[in-house]
């Protein structure tokens, strides 16, 4: 909200709209305060002046207005609600007004023209301090994601959100969670605390996981409360994929010629397809369209089919 009021001399305040300003006198007693002057930079010895000082407070924090004053002072101040500042047109005795920090640093200064109507220079000094700032609350811009495939064995990226804002002190975690159905009935598999936003965590699926679904829930703590930004389901996670046989065909085994441990093997061997025979409980592939031998082949040639 905004805020005005006339300040004369040093202590009068009259015509006051409303109770974001607020003037303070010092600790020690007295209306004014003895500042170092703030539109003076460099030089080998520290001049002070008198200065009254208001507070000015909104929902973003608080900043301190000093003017250097004395008893024959006559302005008008005009507040915006969001640390702006203007001054009337006729101001009387007083040419410079600094806007300090709440711990008094520098934000700016404003110099005021000795003739009425004259511009208003503000200046800000290298280095000089910001104003304060309205706390945002937490809103999450990306969604928690889970990639690669629902296989146990197979390793997952699980991915935290991004997020902006946040009021307070700030705690992360980043859930990994099991559920039977893929909707609901989530329960805890693994945290990752103190995880940042966008961060991705690897994960293997064990055995256990089989026919379970998973899926990320990156949890953000603020003083407003819990935030939660949950990924899709994972579809539902299927047995470990079975190793590949390694072809070492073509084999002989009791007279029996081209045999192949794998169909594939065997297809490729020959028209693409094949027959079968079983030795000692193992099965072996025969391809079709080639010369082969059942129990008589001799690798001197001759004998064969």
């Amino acid at each position: 909200m905004s805020d005005s009021l006339v300040l004369k001399g040093v202590k009068d305040v009259s015509h006051h709209t409303g109770n974001e300003m607020l003037r303070l006198n010092p600790r020690g007693g007295g209306d004014t305060f003895q500042l170092k002057r703030w539109w003076i930079t460099g030089g080998k010895n520290t001049v002070y002046t008198d200065a009254t000082v208001f507070d000015v407070t909104t929902s973003s924090g608080t900043v301190k207005l000093a003017l250097a004053t004395n008893m024959s002072t006559n302005i008008k101040i005009m507040h915006d609600g969001n640390f702006v500042f203007t001054f009337g047109d006729h101001s009387n005795e007083i040419n410079q007004i600094g806007l300090f920090t709440d711990a008094f640093k520098l934000i700016e200064f404003y110099e005021i023209p000795k003739q009425a109507g004259g511009p208003v220079v503000t200046v800000v000094p290298p280095g000089s301090a910001s104003r304060p700032v309205a706390p945002v609350s937490l809103q999450f811009t990306t969604t928690s994601a889970i990639s690669g495939t629902a296989q146990v064995g197979k390793t997952i990226q699980i991915t935290a959100a991004d997020y902006t804002g946040g009021i307070g002190d700030i705690v992360t975690n980043l859930l990994l969670q099991t559920s039977a159905n893929g909707s609901t009935a989530w329960s805890f598999l693994q945290g990752n605390p103190g995880t940042a936003p966008g961060t991705v965590v690897n994960y293997v699926i064990p055995e256990a996981q089989e026919d379970q679904y998973l899926r990320a829930s990156y949890q953000v703590t603020d003083d407003e409360g819990l935030n939660t930004s949950n990924s899709p389901a994972t579809s539902q996670i299927i047995a470990a994929a079975e190793a590949a046989s390694s072809e070492t065909g073509p084999l002989a085994i009791s007279g029996y010629y081209p045999l192949y441990n794998t169909a594939a093997g065997a297809n490729a061997a020959g028209n693409g397809s094949n027959h079968t025979h079983e030795f000692s409980g193992v099965t072996y592939y025969m391809p079709e369209g080639v010369t082969f031998y059942h129990g008589n082949y001799n690798p001197g040639g001759g004998g064969g089919y």
